[in-house]
C-alpha cells in the first residue's frame, strides 16, 4: 500500500469529536475564564483525560529532553499507542521539496513562505530562484499528487504519523512548522482531523505564519514560547492537564 492509499484508509477512519460533550463542557464551565474552559471543552469532545501524555520529537535536545522530564513527560522518537494525548515537534526549517508542499496548500508566493531569511541579498534571490525553478518542474500537480509522488519523503511520513494517531482518537498537539505542514497535508484529507489537532502555538516562521492562517487554525496560549523544538509542546501538554481537570466527570 502506497503512502496515498495508507492516508485515505486512515482518514476514512477519522469521525468528528463529540460536539455535545464541547457544548455541554462550555456550558458548565461558562464562568470558568480564559482558554483554559475552551481547551477543557474540546478535550472533552475528544474524551482525552490528558493523563498519559507524550511529547514526540525526533530531533530532541538535551534541554528539551531535561524539561520534558521536569514536567513527567516522556519522550518518543515515533508516536506510541499506549497514549491519550501526543505532542508533535519537528521543527521550523523546511526542506525545498517542503517549501513546494506549502506553496500547494497556501498558494503562496515563495517570498511570502520563506521571507527574508538571509542577510545576503544575493543568497536570498538565489535561493528564491531555486525554488521557483523547482516548483516550476512540477507540472501543477495538486497535494495528492505531490503524496503519490514523494511517498518516502519524512513530511509524507509525518503526515501519516498524525493520521495513524486521530485514527485511534488520540489528540494531538501540533508544535511548529513542520508539523503543522504534516497536519494541513491530513486536513486535506480530511476536515473531521481538525477536531483531533491542537496548535501549540502559532509558528513564528513566514511558512509556519501562513500556514496556520490559511486553514484559520486555533492557537493555544503558550505564550510565544519558540515552536518546533518541543518546548511549546511541553507548555501546551500543561495547560492540558490543568484543561482536563475542570472537565465534569
Amino acid at each position: 500500500m502506497n503512502s496515498q492509499e495508507t492516508l485515505r484508509k486512515l482518514v476514512s477512519q477519522i469521525t468528528l469529536a463529540d460536539s455535545a460533550a464541547r457544548r455541554d463542557t462550555s456550558a458548565r464551565l461558562e464562568n470558568v475564564s480564559g482558554a483554559l474552559a475552551m481547551f477543557a471543552a474540546e478535550l472533552a469532545a475528544t474524551n482525552c483525560a490528558a493523563k498519559e501524555t507524550v511529547l514526540v520529537c525526533p530531533n530532541c535536545s538535551d534541554f528539551v529532553k531535561a524539561a520534558a522530564s521536569a514536567n513527567s513527560i516522556d519522550v518518543f522518537q515515533q508516536p506510541p499507542t499506549a497514549s491519550d494525548l501526543i505532542a508533535l515537534a519537528a521543527g521550523d526549517q523546511l526542506s525545498e521539496l517542503e517549501y513546494i508542499f506549502a506553496r500547494v496548500i497556501t498558494n503562496k508566493d515563495f517570498i511570502q513562505l520563506s521571507g527574508f531569511r538571509s542577510t545576503n541579498d544575493q543568497d536570498w534571490q538565489e535561493s528564491i530562484a531555486q525554488l521557483r525553478n523547482s516548483f516550476q518542474k512540477e507540472p501543477s500537480l495538486t497535494l495528492p499528487e505531490l503524496v503519490e509522488k514523494y511517498p518516502e519523503e519524512s513530511i509524507v511520513k509525518l503526515s501519516i504519523q498524525i493520521a495513524t494517531s486521530i485514527s485511534r482518537q488520540t489528540p494531538v498537539i501540533i508544535d511548529g512548522t513542520r508539523a503543522l505542514l504534516a497536519a494541513s497535508i491530513v486536513f486535506d484529507y480530511s476536515v473531521a482531523a481538525r477536531s483531533w489537532l491542537f496548535v501549540a502555538d502559532c509558528p513564528q516562521s513566514p511558512a509556519g505564519n501562513a500556514l496556520f492562517k490559511h486553514r484559520n487554525w486555533i492557537s493555544l496560549p503558550a505564550n510565544q514560547i519558540a515552536t518546533g523544538d518541543g518546548l511549546a509542546g511541553i507548555a501546551a501538554i500543561s495547560l492540558a492537564r490543568t484543561a482536563a481537570l475542570l472537565i465534569p466527570r
